[in-house]
Order: structure tokens, then C-alpha cells, then sequence
């Protein structure tokens, strides 16, 4: 079998292959080629290429054993590229978009971009945006049909018509096969990709979702899908399974921003124009695409340049694919600090997750652990009164400096009710209610102190407080909001003898305490501040509130430096407090 021999091309061309029908040719005399499918290899240049089709797909784990000939080479390919090809070939198989233009002509990048050649490599990411873009359409490829994901498809075309009349879905449109399978397609390796966000949220590309024999165009399956959010909002029961794709919904919201910026940088960091996640900054996309999956580290910040060009008008910096991670990840860390100014990066930032040697500044994009979902609803706190950050990275690019106040050193802590990788995510009430019981009488006691309700800072109770702790700040509900009473917890009856909630009595307000708090330690600071932390946090790690950042943090002494164990929530600190309290401003140096 031979190594397909690539050819430079000009860095303002691209490859397109080219189906070729009939037998084809091969340099391999011992294979048998009856069956291979053949393409061969032709080079444009991007802004004047003949109609293609853009291929989004996963490339999968899987070793490279299928077949393809490219001009005469047998070519290997993985498995899920291979299904695709062969459904794609079969004219009889395209669907209807395809009618009226040369469905020949395919850009994939696995076989388009010279894999082994870095700089190549490199050139073309910068170019990916605009190769989907000048494409005729894009085709989503979930793969095979599975676990009836043919039943699912089928099921968004049911509802289109009904959604495009502005009716509402309701839960009887939905038979419980459906539901089933449509909670199964959300679980397809395709939305969990990084790479695959910009491209399927690409604007102004009309977009195909293709699964087995099915397809639907992406437009009629964001309306449903969006449809049944709204169905689900309004009836606000957890249920164990869940017919809608939340990745296929932020997608959408995605490529509604990316199509209404014009390409002019915008300095603005101000909220998003709608919908649930803010991509205003490379900092708000790396928190937005946290739990995607890239086979390459480094293209967790790649692959989302596309996406920061259309809204900001520029690339953050330039590519280099034989960049180490860590000077990649380093990079991106800088360009927010010294170029955005946004200090949200440190929200990011844990002990839990960052070995001691490494820099503590800098994320691990790979594997962000969040003790507590406090980065959602940082835009609801202003811990730092609106003050504007200063901040620079100094030593070349080793440290940061950043000027904030010392609020208060913590003096003991008690763990979370979860555990990171927790196994047991549903709400399964027979698997929590003895663990949650457990749980909640032990903080009874850490929060009351074996005491009775007494005043807190502030001039609220103790009580208050720690309603406050327990719901972070928030309201009951999937909207995040403070204005109106949080939910109620029983902390003092518990500590006096009370039995604790029992889940299946309050399990709304269950569902919130386990979202928000996650895995956080709840502590109390020296001089009575009650919070929650990293579960990393220790007695004599310090509270600080830094200038520009909403949210407070934790920090540690490491010899001459401080480290970040990771971002707070404080009861009576979310709201300019700590400015008005006779704090020394310091400039901390962060390691």
C-alpha cells in the first residue's frame, strides 16, 4: 500500500477531491480494486473553487483500515469517513440538496490537508473558516443509523411544519420511542467535538444534518429543537430521558451571532446578543466549548479562531502546529490578560487540576474541572464595584501581576456533596437520599456551630446566610437570576435533631443545590464569612477581591508567589463589600 505523495500547493489554495466513476486505477497490483472507491486530488484556489460540499464529521478512534484510491494510491481512511463516502457515492442515496450542482467535488479535511505536513497544516487552519464558508453547503455526517437515530431524524421532520406555524410542542407529540431516541442522538460522539462547532455554526452556508439514509436540514432541526427546550422550560420536571440535543441548541445560538457581525473588531466584552452563552472573547468560547473533545489539545484553542475572526474581525494570534500545548495554552492566556483584559481566565483556574510545577494562571483547557457552576452566573455579581483590571504578564510571560484587596483568610472547611467524575449524575433519588442525608446533617452542624440562628455580616441571619450559600446567591430554576427569594434549607432545625429534606418532597430544589455547588468545600474565613471554594481549599488560603473580576478568589502562598486555588462564592462579598472594608489594595504575583 503506498503513502498518497502530496504536492505543494499555493497557501491561498485548497485540495478538492473529485469522485471518479468506474474502476479505478491502482499502484497497488496486490490489492483488489473492484470495489475501492476512487478520487482523485485537485488543487483550486479558495476564492474562485467550483461548487463543493464541506464535510463535518468525527474522525473517530479507530486505526485507518478502510480503503480509498486517490489518483492511483490506496489511500486508508477510518471507518466513519468510509460509511460516509460510500452512502455519498451512490447517486441514488443524495439527498435533496444536492439536485443542480457537481456532487462530485468534496473537501474533507483528513484527505484534503497534508496531515504530515506541519506547515501545511498550519496554513490551512487559519483558512478553515472560509473554506466552509465558500462552500455550496455543508454536510453534518452523525454517522450510521443507531440506537433508532432514524426515528429521531424522522421525528424532527414530523414536527417541523407544526413549529414553522408557531405552534408549541407538547409532551404528547412525543411518543416515548421518540423521546428515546432523540435522547440518544444527543449522546452522538459528533456534538461533543470542538472542531465541529465552527463548522456546523458556520454563517450563511446552507447545512445538512445526514445520519444513515436520513437528512434533515439544519435549520428545520434547530426549530425543533428549540421548540422542545421551550416545552421542557415550561414544565421544569427532571426526567430521565430527555428529548432534546442541548449541543445542537447552542450551535445555533452560535451561528446567529457569527451571522450577524459584519468582520469589525469589537472591543466590547458586553453581554452576548442572545441565547444562553456569550462568545463576545476568546475567553467566553473557551468557557462555552470546556466540555468539547479535541483529539489534539492544542485545537481546543485552534479551532476556534474561525469562529473569533467572524466576531471580532481578527485572529488572536498566529498558528503554529509544532507549538508545544503548554506554549499554546500559554498564548491564549496571555492574549486574554495583556490584550483583553479579561480576568474571568482565572474563574478557570484550580488547584484540583493544575499540577504544583505548572503555572497556576494558566488553565488546563483539556480537562477544566469546575468545582461549582459560579462561572454562568458571574455577570449577575459585581465583587469588584466595577473597578477596571490591572494587570500585566511579566518575566517573560512566567508571572502575572494583578492588583485587587486581601479580604480574609479562610480558617476551616468541609467537602462537597459530589465528587469530580462523579459516576452517579442522575438524580436517581434511592442512590442520593442516604448521601445526601448524610451530607446535609454534617454541614448542619459546620454551618451553626452547634449554635442557635444568630446575626451575620450584613444585618441578616445566620439562616439567611446559609440559604443564600446552599442556592448560590440565585433563584429556584433553570434561569439564572437573583431577583426574587432563593430556596429555603432547614439547617438549624437540622442541627438541632431534625430529620433532613427528603429529596422526593423537595426535588427542584435538590436539582438546583446539585447543579450549582457541583464538588465545592464550604468554609468559614477567620473573621466569619461564609463561602464556598475549590474542594482543594485549606485553612490559610486567603479570599481576594481583584479589580475587574465579579467574582472573588482563592489564593495560596508558594514561596515568593501566590498560586490560584480557584474562584469563591461569599456570602456578603458578591457586591463591592470588600472595597468598602479597610483593606490594603496589594499587587499580588501570581506563579
Amino acid at each position: 500500500m503506498s503513502i498518497y505523495p502530496y504536492q505543494k500547493i499555493p497557501t491561498t489554495h485548497i485540495r478538492l477531491m473529485r469522485l471518479v466513476r468506474g474502476p479505478p486505477p491502482s499502484s497497488d497490483q496486490d490489492h483488489d480494486t473492484s470495489d475501492i472507491l476512487s478520487y482523485e486530488l485537485v488543487s483550486f484556489p479558495l476564492e474562485s473553487c467550483p461548487s463543493y460540499m464541506a464535510l463535518s464529521y468525527t474522525w473517530g478512534a479507530d486505526n485507518p483500515d478502510q480503503i480509498i484510491s486517490i489518483d492511483g494510491h490506496n489511500t486508508p481512511i477510518q471507518n466513519n469517513l468510509h460509511a460516509f463516502l460510500r452512502r455519498h457515492s451512490n447517486s441514488n442515496s443524495l439527498p435533496p440538496y444536492a439536485s443542480g450542482i457537481d456532487e462530485t467535488l468534496l473537501w474533507v479535511d483528513a484527505i484534503c490537508i497534508n496531515q504530515l505536513d506541519k506547515h501545511e497544516k498550519s496554513l490551512q487552519l487559519t483558512l478553515m473558516g472560509e473554506i466552509y464558508k465558500r462552500a455550496s453547503h455543508i454536510g453534518l455526517w452523525l454517522g450510521e443509523d443507531s440506537h433508532d437515530s432514524g426515528v429521531a431524524i424522522d421525528c424532527w421532520l414530523r414536527l417541523v411544519d407544526k413549529v414553522r406555524q408557531g405552534e408549541l410542542i407538547e409532551p404528547t407529540d412525543l411518543s416515548l420511542r421518540e423521546t428515546k431516541s432523540l435522547d440518544n442522538l444527543a449522546l452522538r460522539k459528533y456534538w461533543h467535538r470542538v472542531w465541529v462547532w465552527q463548522e456546523a455554526s458556520t454563517p450563511n452556508t446552507p447545512s445538512y444534518i445526514l445520519c444513515g439514509d436520513k437528512q434533515i436540514a439544519l435549520e428545520d432541526a434547530f426549530a425543533v429543537n428549540d421548540a422542545i427546550r421551550t416545552m421542557m422550560l415550561n414544565r421544569y420536571r427532571v426526567t430521565k430521558l430527555i428529548p432534546w440535543v442541548p449541543k445542537l441548541q447552542a450551535m445555533y445560538e452560535l451561528a446567529r451571532i457569527r451571522s450577524s457581525h459584519t468582520g469589525k473588531e469589537n472591543s466590547s466584552n458586553g453581554p452576548p446578543l442572545g441565547g444562553t452563552a456569550d462568545w463576545n472573547s476568546l475567553m467566553s468560547m473557551l468557557f462555552a466549548t470546556r466540555g468539547l473533545q479535541a483529539t489534539d489539545p492544542r485545537d481546543k484553542i485552534y479551532a476556534l479562531f474561525p469562529i473569533y475572526r467572524d466576531i471580532r474581525g481578527l485572529l488572536p494570534f498566529r498558528v503554529c502546529d509544532g507549538k508545544a500545548v503548554e506554549e499554546s495554552y500559554r498564548d491564549a492566556c496571555t492574549f486574554i490578560l495583556q490584550r483583553e483584559q479579561d480576568l474571568r481566565l482565572f474563574l478557570l483556574c484550580n488547584a484540583s487540576s493544575v499540577p504544583a510545577s505548572s503555572q497556576s494562571w494558566i488553565p488546563n483547557f483539556t480537562h477544566l474541572v469546575q468545582p461549582f457552576e459560579i462561572f454562568r452566573s458571574q455577570g449577575l455579581f459585581d465583587a469588584s464595584g466595577s473597578k477596571p483590571p490591572h494587570v500585566s504578564v511579566v518575566d517573560n510571560r512566567r508571572l502575572v501581576k494583578v492588583r485587587g484587596v486581601r479580604v480574609d483568610p479562610i480558617d476551616t472547611t468541609h467537602l462537597g456533596l459530589t465528587y469530580p467524575n462523579e459516576q452517579e449524575s442522575s438524580f436517581d433519588i434511592e442512590y442520593w437520599q442516604p448521601r445526601f442525608q448524610v451530607w446535609f446533617q454534617s454541614i448542619a452542624k459546620f454551618i451553626s456551630k452547634g449554635e442557635g440562628d444568630r446575626n451575620y455580616h450584613r444585618y441578616i441571619q445566620l439562616s439567611e446566610a446559609a440559604d443564600q450559600l446552599l442556592s448560590l446567591g440565585l433563584c429556584p430554576g433553570l434561569k439564572l437570576r437573583r431577583t426574587g427569594s432563593v430556596s429555603h434549607w432547614p439547617v438549624f432545625d437540622v442541627a438541632a435533631g431534625a430529620d433532613p429534606p427528603n429529596i422526593e418532597e423537595v426535588r427542584s430544589e435538590f436539582v438546583d443545590l446539585f447543579l450549582r455547588l457541583g464538588h465545592a468545600s464550604l468554609f468559614w474565613t477567620a473573621h466569619g464569612y461564609l463561602g464556598l471554594g475549590d474542594m482543594c481549599v485549606r485553612s490559610g488560603d486567603i479570599v481576594v477581591v481583584l479589580y475587574g473580576l465579579s467574582i472573588p478568589i482563592v489564593l495560596r502562598r508558594a514561596a515568593l508567589f501566590w498560586r490560584i486555588v480557584g474562584p469563591c462564592f461569599v456570602v456578603g462579598m458578591m457586591d463591592g463589600e470588600a472595597l468598602k472594608l479597610r483593606a490594603w489594595e496589594e499587587e499580588f504575583t501570581i506563579f
